[in-house]
């Protein structure tokens, strides 16, 4: 069975799979999480949403992997939906933003972590550009485990994305998004590192 999430066709593991025999035959290990060498392929789906003053808005993480990072709303793919979907739904669950539609697909991002349980992760994000008129952003439907690894929320200004004091995720956010603050909208997501 063959499943595609916005990346490279991947064998989804069942016995009969070219990949399970590969593995099977040279002994590889399979993605099962349970270190940094195998993890579990996550993919995921945030939302760059930018007010009209150009303001980003962040939320700030508290889990003991990333205690204190900024990040775009959004989070992982769920069986049937496309990322566009995910999109849409996490940023609803997350900010209480209903978004009919969203602009283009523009950056990619992959980055291992280690979620709740040890279980290791790879996400594999896809970020969608939103221009939004301003709003306060607040929980809508998140669970009280994902709650629990969401702190604030909050709207950055440009400037204050040059601070030193903060930790952010892209970590070279106020650069990356000089070039969509001005409309220039890439083709295709690119890959903007850690």
């Amino acid at each position: 069975m063959r499943a595609r999430w916005g990346g490279p066709w991947v064998c989804v593991r069942r016995p009969g799979c070219r990949r399970a025999r590969k593995q099977k035959r040279y002994g590889a290990r399979v993605l099962d999480g349970s270190d940094p060498e195998h993890p579990v392929r996550r993919p995921t789906a945030r939302v760059l949403v930018v007010d009209r003053s150009d303001r980003i808005l962040l939320m700030e993480g508290t889990t003991t992997w990333a205690p204190g990072v900024w990040f775009t709303p959004g989070g992982g793919v769920q069986p049937g939906e496309t990322l566009e979907d995910a999109a849409r739904r996490e940023l609803w669950e997350e900010t209480s933003w209903k978004a009919a539609a969203l602009g283009p697909a523009v950056w990619s991002r992959s980055h291992v972590w280690q979620g709740g349980g040890g279980r290791w992760y790879l996400s594999l994000e896809t970020f969608f550009w939103l221009r939004v008129p301003p709003f306060e952003p607040r929980f809508a439907e998140v669970s009280a485990r994902e709650a629990a690894t969401l702190g604030r929320m909050r709207w950055w200004t440009p400037a204050e994305l040059t601070s030193d004091e903060h930790t952010f995720a892209p970590r070279r956010l106020a650069q990356l998004l000089e070039p969509l603050r001005r409309g220039v909208l890439p083709a295709a997501p690119y890959d903007v590192g850690l």
